[in-house]
Formats: C-alpha cells, structure tokens, sequence
C-alpha cells in the first residue's frame, strides 16, 4: 500500500502561505472584539452589546422561574432539579459538610414549590434556609452548603447543639 508525505511548500511558496499566514491572524487579532467595545449595529435603530451576558459570566445568577413537580419530594430534589440546566451540580456527600444531609433530606415547603423570576443563586439559598450559607465551587462547578452559627458565620463542625434548649 502506497504510503503518501506530505511536503511541507519550499521556496517563494512557502514564503507565501507563512505570509498568509501571518497576515490572516494579524487581521484576526485586529478585527476581534476587545473587551469594552462600542455597541454593534445590528438594525437602523438596534445595537447589541459585544459583551456576554451577566448569566453568562455567572451561572447561578441567571435569573429562572422554576416549577417543582410534585414527584419532586424533599429539598435536595428540589435542589438537583434547580442545577440541572445551570452548568453546576451539587458537591458529593463527602466533600460536604456532614449537617447538609440533614437538610437535603427534609421535605420541599409547598411555598418552595415555584420560584421566579429571581438568580438561580437566591433561589439555592431560599431553599435551604438561613441556617446554611452557600458554598461556591466555581473551577469545578459544584454548590454545597455548610451550617451557619446564630450570627451567620460558620459553625465548627464539631460542635453539638441539644435539642429542645
């Protein structure tokens, strides 16, 4: 079976595809969008912002309106149905603060049932509540949430509270 090489241009031939080349990305690189340009006309009267969006800077900023059906039955349901279109998901158990199944395991309120328009982000805290600040994993794409003390910040982990006190 023939075998085929391919031949790289020499001479003025070669010359000219590098000087394609160059010019072509040098044009690329001039034409492009810089960051903060001026509006593009799109219509007599429209223009559009060569920007992205800031949804689609933050993902859980997109502003939603959400539905619960109602075979969505707890918290953590309802969590896993609110991430699913958002890029992001919902960190394992493990790497979690161990409190969190507590939460995730209560049923959904049926005022939880609909949201929106409101940030995805609002929408994630809302339903765990105020006693758990949300934790952001923006590299991996993965929330999870941690137990708040009464002022807030974070709880140790170790840490007991009775029950009826």
């Amino acid at each position: 079976m023939p075998t085929h090489k391919q031949q790289r241009p020499s001479g003025t031939a070669g010359m000219r595809c590098r000087s394609l080349a160059t010019l072509l990305l040098t044009h690329a690189i001039v034409l492009a969008p810089a960051a903060g340009a001026d509006p593009i006309t799109v219509a007599r009267y429209s223009t559009i912002d060569p920007q992205p969006t800031e949804a689609q800077r933050d993902p859980l900023q997109a502003k939603v309106t959400l539905s619960f059906p109602k075979g969505i039955k707890t918290v953590g349901q309802a969590l896993q149905a609110a991430l699913r279109d958002s890029g992001y998901r919902l960190a394992p158990s493990a790497a979690a603060d161990p409190a969190r199944e507590a939460v995730l395991a209560l049923p959904l309120p049926t005022v939880h049932r609909e949201f929106g328009p409101m940030a995805l982000r609002s929408i994630l805290t809302t339903l765990v509540g105020p006693a758990y600040r949300l934790v952001e994993d923006p590299w991996h794409r993965l929330v999870s949430f941690e137990r708040c003390g009464p002022s807030g910040s974070s709880v140790d982990h170790d840490q007991t509270v009775e029950e009826g006190h």
